[in-house]
């Protein structure tokens, strides 16, 4: 009974440190698409604009090669993608 109790206690403030960490990155993801749109021309954040994951932006850039855009970016230590991770190493479309 001890261990069950424990355990409940330790799911509880898991939980807790998980919604104060989601509010936080929510709060970075915003911040970082706010800077992108007052800073960039011809953009479209892709998705809904409001339930979505708060750790991930979906961003495209119109007149901008995806394979220069990546170069840059890792340039400066930021890691992105230009499809999603199921279809990583193909040259077809993603289904998602």
């Amino acid at each position: 009974v001890p261990g069950i109790v424990g355990l409940g206690e330790a799911a509880e403030i898991a939980g807790k440190e998980m919604r104060q960490e989601y509010s936080h990155v929510k709060k970075l993801r915003d911040e970082l698409e706010n800077k992108i749109k007052d800073n960039i021309d011809y953009i479209r954040f892709n998705g809904h604009p409001r339930e979505r994951l708060p750790n991930t932006s979906n961003v495209s850039f119109e007149f901008i090669e995806g394979e220069s855009l990546l170069l840059n970016l890792d340039l400066k230590g930021i890691a992105a993608s230009t499809g999603s991770a199921c279809a990583s190493g193909s040259l077809e479309p993603s289904h998602a």
